[in-house]
């Protein structure tokens, strides 16, 4: 597990979400325990409550307030929700979030994925490291993770049948990430389940920490301008790109590198299966994101604020007619070859230097 230790709660876990307010957050004032040192998570911002507890029947849950850029509110929480609820839509395993109000700061609960005898580790543990694009340091390269992690499963013996189901499960996340455009799936925030029983029982964890995304990360006020400026909205859904990204050209803009990782996560290693495509293509004809707004609307007994509806409506929409553009051949990116193969090699050369570094400490 990535905490250390969780802080006992005196609530059940049903009585922990008997209480929600006129908005829909369950509220948590006076129903948790002090915090200790030890329970906070060890992963990620740590200007916010990010917490562990564990009920009194069992079961353990993060809290997590979100994070404000620049001391400025958001709406991040219904991110989570959103995405969550759209990644269901789409076959794809989610951790499962509702949204709270704790000591005035609103924010996400989580219940733990992990079953007994399960462990979690990141992507950035198995594969040692990530590489960022040499040109675009806020990047991490998509092309050399995939190949590590092939490179990585094949190391632990794991069949090509099974390691082409891992690889595929992860670009279906890709594609995923580039529909609701999210900004920060960082080596992190991927990660694996393993079982202490079967060393080679892995698999991809539930996808978590999409709050990036949607639009959603922008404070209120920018969010409730794009609100009602469609222009501006759908012009401000592909001005972002994935974290985890393929730059096409050296002056590659953010619609360039959200379309080049697109196309390449909807190529299956066999040249002959489509399944990758066919699920992008199934993806982006059949999600409806006003049914995806009755879910968690349901989910919090309350309606969603209209500007986080219009906001995250604008972005999805604009994005599915980009990505099917790309799909179906109507738009295309231009590949820089010789610009492609510079940043392979540049990247080979820096993992090289990092094996060599380790060597010599060791």
């Amino acid at each position: 597990m990535i905490y250390k230790e969780v802080t006992k709660c005196d609530l059940d876990s049903k009585e922990l979400f008997s209480q929600r307010d006129e908005d829909g957050y369950v509220v948590l004032d006076g129903k948790l325990p002090k915090f200790t040192p030890n329970s906070r998570e060890k992963v990620g911002n740590e200007n916010r409550v990010k917490n562990w507890i564990e009920t009194k029947d069992g079961k353990q849950f993060l809290i997590k307030t979100n994070a404000k850029l620049d001391g400025e509110e958001n709406y991040t929480e219904y991110a989570e929700l959103i995405c969550m609820k759209t990644a269901e839509k789409m076959g794809l395993e989610y951790a499962k979030y509702d949204i709270i109000k704790y000591n005035g700061e609103k924010g996400i609960i989580t219940e733990n994925m992990l079953n007994k005898d399960e462990y979690l580790f990141t992507l950035e543990d198995f594969i040692d490291s990530s590489q960022e694009n040499p040109d675009n340091p806020d990047i991490i390269d998509y092309i050399d993770t995939v190949n590590q992690l092939g490179k990585k499963l094949k190391q632990y013996e794991y069949s090509n049948k099974d390691s082409k189901k891992i690889i595929k499960e992860f670009n279906k996340r890709v594609i995923f990430d580039s529909i609701v455009g999210a900004t920060d799936r960082h080596a992190e925030n991927i990660s694996f389940i393993g079982n202490t029983k079967d060393s080679k029982a892995i698999k991809l964890s539930p996808i978590y920490d999409t709050e990036n995304s949607l639009l959603l990360e922008n404070n209120i006020d920018l969010v409730t301008r794009l609100a009602f400026d469609k222009d501006k909205c759908s012009d401000a859904a592909l001005s972002t790109y994935p974290k985890l990204a393929i730059v096409p050209n050296k002056n590659a803009d953010p619609t360039d590198i959200t379309r080049a990782t697109f196309e390449f996560s909807t190529m299956s290693l066999d040249e002959d299966d489509y399944e990758l495509e066919d699920f992008a293509a199934e993806q982006l004809a059949n999600l409806d994101i006003d049914e995806i707004f009755k879910e968690v609307e349901d989910q919090i007994n309350s309606t969603i604020p209209i500007q986080v509806k219009n906001v995250a409506k604008i972005c999805v929409t604009q994005r599915i007619n980009d990505l099917s553009k790309m799909l179906d051949g109507r738009a295309e990116v231009d590949y820089d070859r010789e610009y492609m193969n510079e940043v392979r090699d540049k990247i080979s050369q820096r993992r090289e230097n990092i094996i060599r570094k380790d060597d010599i400490s060791n």
